[in-house]
């Protein structure tokens, strides 16, 4: 009885939507998941951590003589290496495990701000977008930016429902805290909160007060480093805003956001485009507003009108070109603002069927194998291996700038004896392939054995 009372339709289109939602991501995720320079890192930092060198500093921010984040992205990851004895497939453990708990966590939380009808268009939409595609299958710190951003949407209702709670405050602060220290772009966020705030009549000293204290806990870790080394992650900070500036373009950020948006939207598109679909979802999110009596719709949809007007302008502050990831913190916010759109519209479910086609059918070409994926890499690493038989060898990197990472930490875990002896053998790992005389290759990566 109690089966056939949960297996209802809700339970039914949900279950339909978590099955094209991770078949997206994970069909022959082996083969599509990429093993380079940020993994890497990554592996090696879980590494230390688990033979006890536990880290005090995270991920740098926007280049290698930038200032750093807090490391809180290594210690969820070692666990995975744990699972795994430090293999890098940990990363395809943890993209599942994260992909799990964001959509469940987005299903409930969606429910409850909107309603479930919002819920599932959102996830369905999610499920088949290709920019949404690309950034759940990368194991990398940004990955966390979009289950960041739900979060953040329940503990502002939170505060809507009772902004006297000093709990609710300590969350949002160190939400904000802990986001920016997995990935700086969730700054944003915090301009966001402001005008959300302001607009529903909630800001009070005491709530600052309590959210700016959980704000700064999160800093904890770097504070410990500054203080163990003259302060030195301060002065690169310090140095940050100091040359934001020199050398800017204010319009720097426009062709990588108009890269963005043709990725969210699978068309390409132009930078005047790019702009016009800027201001059409601000309409929008304004006209959900104004017709909406419900709180936290009617501040979220008026907030975020608001700030898609003026989120751009911290980009030209900054004035160099940032990177196309760092816009994913709006890939959340505007499907929301689609799925409540869609719902309303009279003719809104025909025109998100075929939107869903549409994305599925642009998205299928993410199925593809990788050619330098973790799974070739991985593959070569192991010929090698039982290649060398032991010895020492020499490795030959021929391959383009950038093209050999991955393959040293790799290596290591096959323990591989490499040498310093220009007379031992000289194994070589070839991009392109047919560049260079090959033994065996795997994907478009080839192998050199010396007889």
């Amino acid at each position: 009885m109690k089966l056939k009372e949960g297996f209802n339709w809700p339970n039914l289109i949900l279950l339909i939507v978590l099955a094209i939602f991770l078949f997206f991501r994970f069909y022959q995720i082996n083969q599509r998941v990429q093993f380079d320079w940020d993994q890497e890192r990554d592996a090696q930092v879980a590494k230390e951590i688990l033979s006890g060198h536990l880290t005090l500093l995270g991920p740098r921010v926007l280049g290698p003589d930038k200032f750093f984040l807090a490391p809180y992205f290594y210690y969820l990851l070692t666990p995975f290496y744990w699972l795994t004895n430090l293999h890098p497939r940990a990363i395809i453990y943890f993209l599942l495990f994260y992909n799990l708990v964001f959509f469940f966590l987005t299903y409930q939380v969606l429910k409850k701000l909107f309603n479930r009808q919002t819920a599932f268009i959102f996830l369905l939409f999610w499920s088949i977008n290709k920019a949404a595609i690309a950034a759940d299958t990368i194991a990398w710190n940004p990955v966390v930016v979009p289950a960041l951003v739900i979060v953040f949407l329940g503990i502002l209702n939170r505060i809507l429902k009772d902004s006297q709670k000093k709990s609710n405050w300590f969350y949002l602060g160190i939400l904000l805290s802990m986001g920016i220290n997995f990935h700086f772009q969730i700054i944003f966020l915090v301009v966001l909160a402001v005008i959300f705030l302001l607009l529903s009549k909630k800001v009070n000293l005491k709530g600052f007060l309590t959210s700016f204290l959980g704000f700064s806990l999160s800093f904890f870790p770097l504070l410990l480093f500054d203080l163990r080394h003259n302060f030195l992650n301060t002065k690169l900070f310090l140095q940050f805003l100091k040359d934001r500036g020199e050398r800017g373009d204010f319009w720097s950020w426009w062709p990588v956001f108009q890269n963005f948006l043709s990725g969210f939207l699978a068309i390409d598109i132009s930078k005047i485009v790019a702009l016009f679909f800027l201001f059409f979802f601000s309409i929008i999110a304004f006209l959900i507003a104004k017709k909406q009596k419900a709180p936290f719709l009617k501040y979220f949809s008026a907030s975020s009108a608001i700030f898609l007007l003026i989120f751009f302008l911290g980009f030209a502050i900054y004035g160099q070109r940032p990177s196309e990831y760092y816009f994913n913190f709006l890939i959340p916010l505007l499907i929301i603002i689609m799925a409540e759109f869609l719902k309303k519209w009279r003719f809104g479910f025909i025109l998100a069927l075929i939107l869903a086609v549409f994305w599925a059918s642009q998205s299928i070409a993410l199925l593809k194998p990788l050619p330098f994926s973790l799974e070739n890499k991985d593959q070569v690493t192991k010929y090698l291996a039982k290649a060398a038989q032991g010895q020492e060898i020499n490795i030959a990197f021929s391959m383009p700038l950038g093209r050999d990472t991955g393959y040293l930490y790799l290596l290591d875990y096959y323990r591989v004896r490499l040498s310093d002896n220009p007379r031992a053998p000289l194994y070589k790992i070839i991009i392109p392939p047919n560049l260079e005389p090959t033994t065996f290759t795997f994907g478009d990566i080839g192998i050199f054995v010396p007889q």
